[in-house]
């Protein structure tokens, strides 16, 4: 399943994740979405 990244945000905004990590997190799948 491909996420948008609206979804991939919204997603990481539910964890109690340090924000820069979600944010990196969201940069390298993003990277890996726009690479296929």
């Amino acid at each position: 399943k491909h996420f948008s990244l609206i979804e991939l945000m919204t997603s990481f905004s539910g964890f109690s994740l340090d924000k820069r990590i979600g944010e990196i997190l969201i940069f390298q799948i993003y990277k890996f979405e726009l690479s296929e």
